[in-house]
């Protein structure tokens, strides 16, 4: 069966020539079936195992894309329009289902609403189930990442509130082409060449965290522990940081200065879920340009991206004061293959020789002061051998620190042991435990060798 792509030539082109770079093996047509199916592209059509025409539709947002409606209300500041809500939203309001028909209904959703006692409820299964299902929900598997984005805008032109996407690695010559998350409904269409199926998306839905204390507390630290969350580097650039109006400020926020947080992905993002959950993170991956070259801005075309090498600097006090459960760190480091042939080099400038003179500092100076980190990843480069070194000291420490815990215990069950052959008690509390092992506090100061009813400080 044809699939009539509706693609012009030059981008149909292009998709043919990624998809048979990864399916050598196949004819063109196999080949772009098998790409489009696995790399989930929006607005192309692939056929399905039964042979279906089929099309992927975008990625679903549990959000309207403008702020327009009775909610919002235009408020001018110089030649510019700003969305300003007219009442703070409620989480009533923010979970009621959106208006878009039959693809957010559901077969079963008159009966979702059962009692614990249904045979067939929630609760009823399986702890292990359970976890499997919410597991599901909650995380993206490796090698996709989720790009967290808490960076809101009211500005007409520009409209945006904090969203989520599903990727894996930065792709600096088309940034829209990601790995897409598994398909939420099916919607049967038609056009000239006869019917096909509509396939939507939808990132990780983490709106199921408040359906209750038990989904709540089961699965917030499998969102943010068995994810890894991927940033960029801060970018000036107005599309990337476009101009806003904070709530009750008259003064509009526009092209920050270098180093201002408030359009820093991954420090705004730390801001936004806080520290009790900050500390759940483990695994990071930041993307971005390795820059070498020195020249003005005007010659320069990627003059509002920050620089990678110092931006990591800057974060990694942050990483160990907030993320101090971090395991895994990925760096996308990608060379530098801008030449400014014009722009003027100013002799102080030291400009390193190659990308692996420029990372290696960072590797083996600032990467390994993160006393957590148990595994590095590289990528970005063709030769990767600089970072061998870094990887496997990494490597050696969490080894080294595996023995000597194991040793510790050890010697805490011998000297266990030897306490209860020689059947010795602890002067304090009466156990068997000798007294500088002793764990047992005040519960009323929480200090050591007296109890509550002795307590000195609740005698005043």
């Amino acid at each position: 069966m044809a699939l009539h792509q509706t693609v012009d030539a030059e981008t149909l082109a292009w998709y043919y020539k990624h998809a048979q770079r990864q399916y050598p093996d196949d004819d063109f047509e196999t080949a772009l079936n098998k790409w489009i199916k696995e790399e989930k592209e929006p607005g192309l059509f692939f056929l399905n195992e039964a042979e279906e025409r089929c099309i992927w539709g975008a990625d679903l947002v549990y959000f309207d894309h403008w702020g327009t409606g009775p909610g919002y209300y235009k408020y001018p500041v110089g030649d510019r329009l700003f969305f300003i809500p007219k009442y703070k939203e409620t989480l009533k309001q923010i979970d009621r289902p959106k208006t878009e028909g039959v693809l957010f209904r559901h077969p079963s959703e008159k009966g979702w609403s059962l009692p614990e006692t249904y045979k067939r409820h929630f609760l009823k299964f399986p702890i292990e189930i359970q976890d499997q299902i919410l597991n599901k929900v909650l995380t993206e598997a490796p090698p996709k990442s989720l790009q967290p984005s808490v960076i809101s805008c009211n500005w007409v032109t520009c409209w945006n509130k904090p969203h989520l996407a599903s990727g894996t690695s930065f792709d600096h010559i088309r940034p829209s082409t990601q790995d897409k998350p598994t398909q939420l409904a099916w919607i049967p269409r038609r056009d000239k060449y006869g019917a096909y199926s509509h396939v939507f998306q939808a990132a990780i839905d983490a709106t199921v965290l408040r359906t209750c204390k038990h989904f709540y507390h089961t699965g917030i630290n499998m969102l943010y522990s068995k994810n890894t969350l991927s940033f960029y580097m801060p970018d000036r650039a107005w599309k990337a940081s476009p101009p806003t109006l904070p709530p009750g400020q008259l003064d509009v926020l526009f092209r920050p200065e270098p180093g201002y947080l408030f359009y820093d992905p991954f420090l705004r993002f730390i801001y936004f879920i806080g520290p009790k959950n900050s500390v759940r993170i483990k695994s990071l991956e930041f993307n971005g340009f390795v820059k070498r070259h020195s020249c003005s801005s005007k010659y320069c075309n990627k003059p509002s991206v920050e620089k990678f090498i110092p931006s990591i600097c800057f974060y990694i006090p942050f990483i160990k004061r907030f993320c101090i459960g971090l395991e895994k760190l990925v760096l996308h480091a990608e060379e530098d293959s801008l030449v400014c042939e014009e722009g003027p080099v100013a002799p102080q400038d030291v400009v390193p020789a190659t990308h692996a003179e420029a990372m290696i500092p960072l590797l083996e100076n600032e990467i390994r002061t993160i006393s957590t980190l148990k595994e590095l990843e590289i990528r970005g480069s063709n030769d990767l051998s600089f970072a061998e070194p870094t990887i496997t000291w990494l490597q050696e420490r969490y080894a080294r620190r595996i023995r000597e815990a194991l040793k510790r215990e050890e010697e805490e069950k011998d000297l266990a042991e030897v306490v209860r052959s020689a059947n010795i008690h602890c002067g304090f509390c009466g156990e068997g435990h000798v007294w500088a092992e002793c764990h047992n506090l005040c519960n009323f100061c929480g200090g050591y060798e007296h109890f509550r009813k002795s307590c000195p400080r609740r005698k005043l």
